[in-house]
C-alpha cells in the first residue's frame, strides 16, 4: 500500500493549503475534518507515514489522536506535525513533545513555505529511520514469513495473517498464495474482532455472521471463512493473534483446531525469542490502558455526549481562560450566544429524537463556520455559546451570520426547516465573564423579540 498523510483539519482552507504541501512530498493526502474520522482511518488503514493535525479538532481532541496512532506506529516510522491558534495548546504540544513524538508545532497561521520545510524536515528523519532499522529487522522477517508459508502450507489456505503486539505499534504481516491484499477498509473490522479475542475463533462462512460489522462491504469483501488462535506465551501474556483466510467457506475438524492452537503456542514462543525486549509487556499495557482510561473519563466529562461539542463545564473552564489571556495580551475576544428558534415545536410534534438530530447538524455546522482558534460549547438545551479569541464585536457578527444562514438553508431529513437567532458581545477590558454572557443573553432576547432568524450586537 503507497505511504499516505494524514491531515485532521476541519478549516476546509487550511486543509487544502496541507494538501498541497503534502502531494510536494509525493504522499498521497487523506482529509478528515474531526477526531472521529481520524481514528477510523487509522483502523481502515492502518499508520500513515505523516500526520498533520489541528490540536483542537470535534469529537477528539489532536492529543488523544496522537497517543492512539503512537499505540501502532513508532516516531521513526510516523512523523507527527501539530497546527493550533492557541498558545497554550502549542505549549503543551512542546512540553510533551518527547513522549509523543512530534515532530514539529506550528501556528494555526503558518506559511506554506514554512510548512513546507517542517514536513520536508520530519519526512527526511522519517526516512533516515527506516533505513538505520532496515538490517535489524531482516531476520525476525524472515523468520515470520516461514511460519506464514508453512501454516498456509499445513491448512491448505490461500492467506494468513499474523498480528504482534510490540510496545511501540501493532505488527502484522500476511502471506497470500494468490493476489496480494489491496488495502480493501473491508478487511480490517474482521482483523480488530480477530486481535481481540483470546480465543481460538473459527468462523466457516463470514457471510452469514453479521457481528463483524462488516454487511456493508461483504460484496467486494473476497474472504468467506476464517479461524484464528491467540499468540499466548508461556506466562499467558497475550502477543498477538494467527488468522487463517479463506475465500471459499473454510471447514476445519477438531483435529486441524486443535493444530492450530498448537502451531499459534509455537508461534508465540517463537516470536517470544525473537522479539523479546520489544514485546508490550503487561505492565506498560496495563499503564497505557490506566492512562487512556482516565483520559477518555477527563473528555467524557467535558465533552456533551448529543452533540460532541464542549460542554458546559468546559466553557466555563475556557471562557476563564480566554478572558484571562484576552487581559494579558490587550487583544479583543468576542461571545456568540446562539439559539435553535424552533426546537420546542420540532420536539413537540416530531420527537424528541427529531430534536437531537437538529442539535447534532447545527453543532457540525458551528465546527465548520468558525475559525478552529473559536470554541463552540453545548451551553443548554438549544443554546451554543462560541468564544471568538482576537475578534471584534464586527468580526463576531460576521461569523455568527454565516453559521446563521447555513442553519436557514440547512435540510434536515424528517426535520425540516430550522432558524438560530444570535446575540453577540465584545467583552469589556475588566467585565466580569458572567456579565458579558448576561449581555449576550440580552442581544439575543432582543433578536427573538424582533422576529428570530437574526443577529444582534453591541458593545457595552
Amino acid at each position: 500500500m503507497a505511504p499516505y498523510a494524514l491531515i485532521a483539519e476541519f478549516d476546509r482552507q487550511r486543509a487544502e493549503l496541507y494538501r498541497e504541501v503534502v502531494e510536494e512530498q509525493r504522499l498521497e493526502p487523506v482529509l478528515v475534518r474531526d477526531g472521529k474520522a481520524a481514528r477510523r482511518m487509522l483502523q481502515s488503514r492502518g499508520a500513515p507515514a505523516l500526520l498533520l493535525c489541528d490540536l483542537s479538532l470535534p469529537y477528539t481532541d489532536g492529543f488523544s489522536l496522537i497517543k492512539e496512532l503512537r499505540q501502532i506506529s513508532p516516531p521513526e516510522r510516523t512523523a507527527i506535525i501539530v497546527c493550533s491558534g492557541f498558545a497554550d495548546l502549542r505549549a503543551a504540544a512542546w512540553d510533551l513533545r518527547g513522549s509523543l513524538g512530534i515532530s514539529d508545532i506550528a501556528d494555526k497561521n503558518v506559511t506554506a513555505e514554512a510548512l513546507t520545510r517542517l514536513v520536508a524536515r520530519a519526512m527526511a528523519t522519517v526516512a533516515r529511520a527506516e533505513t538505520a532499522a532496515q538490517p535489524d529487522q531482516e531476520q525476525p522477517d524472515k523468520l515470520l514469513r516461514q511460519i506464514l508459508f508453512r501454516a498456509a502450507e499445513t491448512f491448505r489456505v490461500p492467506m494468513v495473517i499474523l498480528s504482534i503486539e510490540l510496545r511501540s505499534q501493532r505488527r502484522m504481516m500476511a502471506y497470500m498464495s494468490v493476489n496480494e491484499l489491496q488495502g480493501n477498509p473491508g478487511h480490517w473490522p474482521i482483523l480488530q474482532q480477530v486481535i481481540a479475542s483470546r480465543e481460538v475463533l473459527v468462523v466457516p462462512d463470514i457471510t452469514n455472521h453479521s457481528i463483524f460489522g462488516i454487511s456493508s462491504v461483504a460484496p467486494s469483501f473476497p474472504v468467506r471463512g476464517f479461524a484464528s488462535a491467540p499468540l499466548l506465551t508461556s506466562d499467558g501474556q497475550l502477543i498477538g493473534v494467527m488468522s487463517l483466510l479463506d475465500f471459499e467457506p473454510l471447514t476445519l475438524a477438531a483435529e486441524q483446531i486443535d493444530l492450530l492452537t498448537e502451531a499459534a503456542r509455537r508461534v508465540a514462543d517463537e516470536v517470544e525469542r525473537q522479539y523479546k525486549a520489544d514485546l508490550a509487556g503487561a505492565e506498560l499495557a496495563g499503564h497505557l490502558r490506566s492512562e487512556q482510561n482516565w483520559a477518555a473519563l477527563e473528555r467524557l466529562a467535558l465533552t456533551d455526549s448529543l452533540t460532541g461539542l464542549s460542554n458546559r463545564r468546559a466553557g466555563d473552564r475556557a471562557l476563564e481562560r480566554e478572558v484571562a489571556r484576552a487581559r494579558r495580551s490587550s487583544s479583543p475576544f468576542s461571545l456568540a450566544l446562539l439559539d435553535l428558534d424552533n426546537l420546542k415545536e420540532i420536539n413537540d410534534l416530531q420527537g424528541h429524537a427529531a430534536g437531537d438530530e437538529a442539535l447534532r447538524h447545527v453543532s457540525q455546522i458551528l465546527t465548520s463556520s468558525f475559525r478552529a482558534s473559536d470554541l463552540a460549547i453545548r451551553w443548554g438545551g438549544d443554546e451554543f455559546l462560541v468564544l471568538l479569541p482576537d475578534v471584534t464585536l464586527e468580526g463576531a457578527v460576521i461569523f455568527a451570520e454565516r453559521a446563521r444562514q447555513r442553519v436557514e438553508s440547512l435540510a434536515v431529513p424528517g426535520v425540516g426547516r430550522l432558524t438560530m437567532s444570535a446575540g453577540i458581545v465584545e467583552v469589556a477590558e475588566n467585565e466580569d465573564p458572567r456579565e458579558a454572557i448576561a449581555r449576550a443573553d440580552a442581544e439575543l432576547y432582543e433578536a427573538k423579540r424582533a422576529g428570530r432568524n437574526r443577529v444582534k450586537g453591541t458593545r457595552t
